[in-house]
């Protein structure tokens, strides 16, 4: 069991991705605090493997609480939640030094699951819906539409099975082990698929088999 920390003050998204994540049975939520005088008792009483930081802070809060995290509890890798403005649009993130991942809060579960496994096997991890929102804001033009090659796309079955352990959030790592393969054989089926769907990470190529129906989240 695998403990993550949770600095976030919204209850209710507290009590929803607490849900999500205690899914799965690696994952436990070992405590939540709202604000940045609760983490210390946290990061200096075991080892926290992960930490969810879902408070709105300025770049330069952000650097130094992540300076003094990498300073307090070194294993801990972080993970940077993105929630929406009162307006309903989501702030893009100024990418901080020492970062493992960012996410959108409302992300779904499995691909949470998917980011806590990359992360926590030494990955890391930019959701493909903020990597949208980041290209159009950099644009500077109105949401585009991702393109994908025809869903007619023929898939063998050992690929449907490599996309529905995906969806269901297993990493590269636990795919290797689940299906008695090396990981460099799995990258390379990925890198195939990545080329057969027109995709260009395992967030966008799980979104392609969900929307075209080739797998299903559990």
């Amino acid at each position: 069991m695998k403990n993550i920390l949770l600095l976030d003050n919204d209850p209710i998204f507290r009590s929803n991705i607490q849900s999500s994540i205690e899914a799965d049975s690696q994952w436990t939520i070992l405590g939540h605090t709202v604000d940045l005088d609760g983490l210390d008792g946290y990061l200096s009483g075991q080892p926290i493997p992960m930490l969810l930081v879902g408070l709105e802070l300025s770049p330069k809060e952000g650097t130094e609480l992540v300076s003094w995290i990498a300073a307090v509890s070194p294993e801990t890798k972080v993970i940077w939640l993105v929630g929406a403005r009162e307006d309903g649009t989501f702030g893009i993130p100024r990418f901080i030094d020492g970062v493992q991942g960012y996410i959108l809060k409302n992300i779904f579960p499995s691909e949470l699951l998917f980011c806590l496994q990359l992360v926590g096997d030494g990955g890391r991890y930019l959701s493909h819906e903020l990597y949208m929102l980041m290209m159009e804001a950099q644009l500077g033009e109105r949401p585009f539409l991702e393109t994908f090659v025809s869903q007619e796309t023929a898939f063998s079955s050992h690929e449907v099975q490599l996309l529905r352990l995906a969806a269901n959030g297993a990493s590269p790592l636990s795919i290797s082990h689940e299906l008695s393969m090396s990981i460099a054989s799995v990258k390379k089926h990925f890198g195939e698929l990545f080329d057969k769907t027109g995709t260009g990470n395992y967030a966008s190529l799980i979104r392609f088999a969900v929307e075209n129906g080739i797998v299903s989240y559990r």
